[in-house]
């Protein structure tokens, strides 16, 4: 059977290092709308933003239906044999999928001519992007809830400032990694996904850190067994989860609502760091006041 190479190409947000863009659709070539079959996809060049994959199919093909979505792989890294796990960050949820007739293009030495570029979300003059959902039994989504009177102090003055907090997840069987530097990084595709805000990606970031101090362990899994934490502030008009900020979010007792949401394919060596800094101003650069551990196996309801 004659067949003819259609190439997909979708403009994205700029993605965390780890993350990819997928695309999954009727076909058998994109999963027969499967996400865990879907098609990887691959950056263009330079162009971060932009990612592409090819597929094969027959040249009589009249419709091709497909959807992009953003995901990310974890790794439990127990025991046994190692297998990561595919996690849906962001999907297009528009009413109806994207559609292609393959067998209508004009081909030209064997591959379709398609020149479009998709953006992701973006159909029928709509944007539309929607969480992903949980794929997997051994995947879980942890929540951690801040609200009501959550701050305790001892010095009235230090009650009436405004405070930020942050919430970091750590996995407590590896070292995490203190510096940017590429050559700790180029070994695993994983990339900066053992980054830790106490030592790359916040405020008072070079606390501590010594000159001397040697690399991260060699022995880490290609992939992370939790995902970045995200935040939904409850309390404002627009409650969608999203990144946090370096030195974290606004909470004013009694006032604020914060969710902080991490997902695992690991629970008992998932721990969390909560940071707290200070409010900062133009004048005032924000800082780290202090910091506290908890372990997500000995929160309460954590196994409710």
């Amino acid at each position: 059977m004659a067949s003819v190479e259609v190439v997909l190409s979708v403009r994205t947000p700029l993605l965390r290092p780890w993350e990819r863009a997928f695309v999954v659709g009727s076909s058998d070539e994109l999963g027969k709308w499967v996400p865990k079959e879907a098609k990887i996809m691959e950056r263009s060049g330079t162009d971060r933003n932009l990612w592409k994959c090819s597929l094969i199919v027959p040249s009589t093909l009249s419709l091709l239906q497909y959807r992009y979505f953003i995901g990310y792989y974890l790794e439990a890294a127990t025991q046994g044999p190692s297998h990561s796990t595919l996690s849906i960050h962001r999907w297009e949820c528009s009413a109806h999928p994207r559609s292609i007739h393959p067998n209508l293009l004009a081909h030209k030495n064997g591959k379709a001519a398609r020149e479009a570029e998709d953006t992701f979300g973006a159909i029928d003059g709509r944007t539309v992007i929607n969480d992903g959902w949980l794929m997997h039994d051994e995947e879980a989504a942890f929540f951690i809830r801040i609200h009501g009177k959550a701050l305790k102090f001892f010095n009235k003055k230090e009650e009436s400032l405004q405070y930020r907090l942050k919430v970091v997840p750590f996995d407590v069987r590896f070292r995490e990694a203190y510096s940017y530097e590429e050559r700790y990084y180029s070994r695993k595709a994983g990339g900066l996904w053992r980054e830790s805000s106490v030592y790359g990606d916040s405020v008072g970031a070079l606390d501590g850190v010594r000159n001397d101090d040697p690399p991260p362990s060699s022995d880490l899994p290609e992939y992370p067994s939790f995902s970045s934490t995200e935040l939904s502030v409850l309390t404002r008009e627009d409650p969608l989860f999203g990144e946090q900020y370096a030195n974290g979010s606004i909470f004013r007792n009694s006032i604020d609502y914060l969710v902080f949401r991490t997902r695992t394919v690991n629970v008992e060596n998932l721990g969390f760091r909560i940071e707290l800094f200070s409010e900062g101003s133009e004048q005032v650069k924000s800082e780290r006041l202090g910091i506290a551990y908890a372990l997500a196996s000995t929160l309460h309801d954590t196994w409710d």
